[in-house]
């Protein structure tokens, strides 16, 4: 998830949410988002559209 977060960081613009969740090497991107949002308290679309 820390590597998924600098993702989203660093990548944000160019990348979509299901790209980094295939990058960390979890195919299904709503359970990507579920694990992203329980170990940050934030989705992973709300991160990348507020950083």
């Amino acid at each position: 998830m820390k590597n998924a977060k600098t993702m989203l960081e660093l990548y944000g613009n160019d990348m979509s949410i299901g790209e980094v969740a295939e990058r960390c090497g979890i195919i299904d991107q709503s359970i990507f988002s579920r694990i992203f949002k329980k170990h940050f308290g934030v989705s992973p679309t709300d991160y990348k559209n507020n950083r």
